[in-house]
């Protein structure tokens, strides 16, 4: 609540300054950019099928992504290598703050390799981690595998975001966010439970 009330409170700060600095300007680019209810209909969209392909294209990402819970993974370190629950919650904290950092690589890596690449190179790296952390030889490789997959997990967000928004009109750019922000949330409310059953069916090695 704390932080929300200082970002709240820097925003209003911000938008203050832009809009006496250039009131003329800021009232014509929010007249330029205003949009009717009719741009917020997907139906209406003249992309509307690239918007539901890529939807659905997303959200077997988030599908998979919500089936490797925190809970699971913290469950399955304590099973296999006994790990403490001081060491767990600082390897999540350090895997937290690598996964914030590399979003910003994300931006700088889109830039020279492109969009798609940025998200197919990043990801497939991640997902190796993933599969390698139980053939791992030890304890300690299995945590770096985790850190590693941290670090690379998220590099794929900034770069889908540009290319959802790159993909479309800029009118149609708020239907587009939002239907695919819904069908992944919709799948991914899926990918605990599936992600429960096959732990329970295989077990955890």
């Amino acid at each position: 609540l704390l932080l929300a009330s200082v970002a709240y409170f820097l925003f209003e700060v911000l938008e203050g300054r832009s809009q006496s600095s250039s009131p003329r300007k800021a009232a014509s680019g929010m007249e330029e950019n205003l949009l009717h209810p009719h741009d917020l209909d997907l139906w209406a969209c003249p992309h509307r099928g690239r918007i539901l392909r890529l939807a659905a294209l997303f959200s077997v990402d988030s599908f998979a992504g919500a089936m490797v819970m925190n809970s699971v993974l913290t469950h399955w370190f304590t099973m296999q290598y006994g790990s403490e629950a001081s060491i767990l919650g600082t390897m999540f904290a350090v895997a937290g703050f690598l996964s914030a950092g590399s979003l910003s690589v994300a931006v700088w890596l889109g830039s020279r390799i492109g969009l798609v690449n940025t998200m197919v190179f990043t990801h497939l790296p991640s997902n190796l981690c993933l599969i390698a952390m139980p053939f791992a030889p030890s304890q300690n490789a299995v945590y770096g595998l985790f850190l590693l997959r941290a670090l690379t997990s998220s590099m794929d967000v900034p770069a889908r975001e540009s290319f959802m928004m790159g993909a479309v009109g800029v009118k149609e750019r708020v239907a587009c966010s939002s239907t695919i922000t819904i069908a992944r949330a919709l799948v991914a409310c899926l990918g605990p439970p599936v992600g429960a059953m096959l732990w329970r069916v295989y077990g955890p090695s």
